[in-house]
């Protein structure tokens, strides 16, 4: 197999050639999307063949009201070809639907992580680590060392100490959080600890908690806009963080002491200072969790992409000894066996290492 980046994870295998993730819709050749999130799954309009989960292709749909195209579903666990690639789903937590993606072709085995996280989520279950891989692109999302997080309980703890406590002041909590993925996190945590509190959302939110109860993760909650709707004065307001404006409600607020959240792992970089809370909360892994899935996967050679590709690749190569490089300095990368694992930070700058740029 041979690895390569176009605005996409390219494998091409003679006249063989697949695409994973791709950045933009107009695909043609068959195409491989791990998640529903919109910085992925932009293929799911192409009208090239397209291969995801059933969980995605619903999710997509009721994120955008927007039909896919000559998409296949698959399930977990259960290979399938596509020319002369043997294509699997393992399950990559994350989100609902999402999957890792592995690729077998003879005697070697690619494998992308996509979006994922090792640890079980109140939604989903935790991602699932392959063995005997080859070559691993690993999503670096939070792969600077400078960007550090609390464990998810106690962030979850926090976070709901400080709505209980806006509450007992008189205020109407607003969280903004993802709308896929996040905000159905934060209703399953209020949901567990504090059944009787009533929950509204905005309805970018409740049409992807209805997929989420679809599939049997029951989330209670009531959408914002159901007419008459009178907001109750204990309460819980999620918001989509694309929303910017209150505009569309401000008549059910009319009166309310309001106090405002965010809900995101940006927030570990940035202050967001015009919100009163930012919990630092992700479904990515963390910088701690890719170190310790890149030692668990071990592969002969790792690439990274996303977020901070070139530093945590570095930080793979000197201080783990595990042969590492950008997605985006691949070209025509071959995914062999006979890519040594011998090759130590002293020897990154070889010729034969260089090659590989």
């Amino acid at each position: 197999m041979e690895l390569s980046y176009d605005r996409s994870i390219v494998l091409k295998h003679n006249l063989d050639k697949i695409m994973i993730d791709p950045e933009y819709s107009r695909t043609f050749k068959p195409t491989i999307v791990t998640h529903s999130h919109a910085d992925h799954s932009a293929a799911l309009t192409s009208s090239g063949r397209t291969y995801t989960t059933q969980a995605t292709i619903d999710l997509f749909h009721a994120a955008h009201n927007n039909r896919v195209r000559n998409c296949i579903a698959k399930e977990f666990y259960e290979p399938f070809e596509v020319g002369n690639f043997e294509i699997e789903f393992i399950k990559a937590g994350h989100l609902l639907g999402a999957a890792q993606i592995i690729v077998r072709q003879g005697n070697d085995t690619f494998h992308f992580t996509g979006d994922f996280c090792p640890e079980e989520l109140l939604t989903v279950e935790q991602a699932d680590m392959p063995k005997d891989v080859d070559v691993c692109v690993i999503d670096s999302t939070y792969g600077d060392s400078r960007i550090s997080f609390n464990s998810r309980p106690e962030t979850r703890q926090r976070l709901f100490i400080w709505a209980i406590a806006e509450l007992n002041n008189g205020k109407l909590p607003i969280i903004n959080v993802a709308h896929v993925g996040g905000a159905q996190e934060i209703i399953k945590l209020f949901n567990n600890l504090a059944s009787n509190l009533p929950i509204y959302v905005h309805p970018k939110i409740a049409a992807i908690c209805e997929v989420y109860n679809n599939y049997g993760i029951e989330l209670n909650y009531q959408e914002i806009n159901t007419s008459p709707i009178k907001i109750e004065s204990k309460s819980l307001l999620l918001m989509p963080r694309s929303t910017k404006s209150l505009e569309n409600i401000k008549n059910l607020l009319t009166g309310r002491k309001l106090s405002k959240a965010i809900v995101t792992g940006q927030s570990a970089k940035y202050g967001f200072s015009s919100f009163d809370f930012a919990a630092p909360l992700s479904t990515h892994a963390s910088f701690v969790e890719l170190v310790d899935t890149a030692l668990k996967v071990n592969p002969s050679t790792m690439i990274t992409h996303y977020g901070y590709p070139d530093k945590f690749a570095e930080l793979l190569n000197n201080e783990h000894n595990i042969p590492a490089l950008e997605l985006k300095k691949c070209e025509k990368f071959k995914i062999s066996k006979l890519t040594s694992k011998s090759y130590t930070k002293n020897q990154v700058n070889s010729s034969i290492w260089s090659d590989w740029y």
